[in-house]
């Protein structure tokens, strides 16, 4: 399952940096394609040539600093999963694909709640989310201004 990224974390793998980087690359290619077009319309060819150029060593250097981007809290690694003894007949359900998972596959148990998923799964989820797919449960802390202020508005 791939995913691409509105919430970057650095326990999602490297498919997902080299996905956000791709992504990423293909804007600034046609950015700068439509801005030398209009430069070039407008200012001539050797002018274009050098405003698209910068245009691209700003976005890479933007893209350098920006794209690793901080992350949301704690997000532990995945682990292969192994079967407990209540679990004997089946293991834990992934409520995200609604399966079980089996002795070896990769899976993440989110610390905020302790709710176990595929990798894959939660981390489409976490993508777009920071909450348990679950119970909702925010994953990310917040400080308690953040709380009052989201007290008041309530």
């Amino acid at each position: 399952m791939s995913s691409g990224g509105t919430i970057p974390f650095s326990a999602a793998g490297a498919d997902d940096d080299v996905e956000c980087r791709a992504c990423y690359g293909v804007v600034v290619a046609c950015v700068s394609l439509l801005l030398f077009c209009v430069v070039a319309a407008t200012a001539g060819v050797l002018k274009a040539g050098v405003v698209a150029g910068t245009a691209v060593l700003l976005f890479g250097v933007i893209g350098w600093l920006l794209v690793d981007g901080a992350a949301p809290g704690d997000v532990p690694p995945a682990f292969a999963y192994e079967c407990s003894a209540a679990d004997a007949e089946g293991g834990a359900l992934c409520a995200v694909c609604l399966e079980d998972a089996r002795r070896g596959e990769a899976v993440r148990r989110l610390p905020a709640c302790g709710h176990l998923f595929h990798r894959d799964c939660v981390d489409m989820w976490l993508h777009a989310h920071t909450t348990c797919p679950l119970c909702r449960r925010d994953l990310v802390p917040r400080t308690c201004a953040a709380k009052a202020v989201t007290a008041v508005v309530a």
